[in-house]
């Protein structure tokens, strides 16, 4: 009886002894596909940006795969909505197709203050502020320079990130003013005096009445008190 005891105890010591195998997964897990997916959006993605991958189907069944998953693009990879196929080719093959969000961000202009219509940017009234850039199509500005001295087309709320298209150059010319008319170049320019029949800023075409004639002529604003405009007449 001893002995049995003993040589039992033995079988247990060397049960214990023996190495483990551990068993691998049957199935994939569905997150580290969806973790793949994104690491691959994310490793081309600009600064400033983040990739997530939309939920795979945990019910999806998939044999575990033995190397490392491969993932490409499947499309143009341009956008904030990508596809990315996420495929195995181990000893099992597979492929899944993932979408992936991307969302970028930049910092932008911004309004400090509620601006009225007409209203001239100052530097007091806008900031950069970081924005997500796939909610608008416009293109905002990044450059604050470029918005001071500007003009605001309509009122804008504190706050709102401001594109070119927002903003206009103030009025160098206004509507009424006697400008000079200049045709052709010195010597010989052909000099009138005009009057602006509405607002134009700096470079921008402008409709002025020729006194002389009492015709409409069109030009180009020059400085706040010419106009320069070519030998034909409307």
């Amino acid at each position: 009886m001893q002995l049995i005891t003993k040589f039992v105890g033995f079988m247990t010591l060397a049960a214990f002894a023996m190495p483990v195998r551990a068993e691998l997964p049957v199935w994939h897990d569905t997150a580290d596909i969806q973790r793949a997916a994104e690491h691959h959006v994310a490793a081309d993605s600009v600064p400033h940006s983040t990739a997530r991958a939309d939920v795979v189907d945990r019910r999806l069944r998939l044999k575990h795969c033995d190397v490392p998953l491969s993932t490409r693009y499947l499309g143009n990879p341009e956008g904030a909505r990508l596809t990315v196929q996420v495929s195995c080719t181990g000893t099992v093959t597979w492929r899944v197709y993932v979408p992936v969000r991307v969302t970028r961000f930049a910092d932008v202009v911004v309004t400090t203050r509620f601006l009225a219509r007409g209203e001239q940017v100052q530097a007091t009234d806008i900031d950069m502020a970081r924005r997500d850039l796939n909610t608008s199509s416009q293109a905002y500005l990044t450059d604050l320079q470029a918005a001071i001295g500007r003009e605001v087309r309509r009122s804008v709320p504190a706050g709102v990130a401001l594109s070119a298209t927002a903003l206009t150059a103030p009025a160098l010319v206004a509507r009424g003013a006697t400008v000079t008319l200049i045709a052709g170049s010195s010597p010989i320019a052909i000099r009138m005096t005009g009057i602006a029949e509405h607002d134009a800023a700096l470079g921008e075409r402008i409709a002025v009445r020729n006194l002389s004639s009492n015709r409409i002529v069109e030009g180009r604003v020059v400085d706040r008190d010419t106009v320069e405009v070519g030998l034909s007449r409307h």
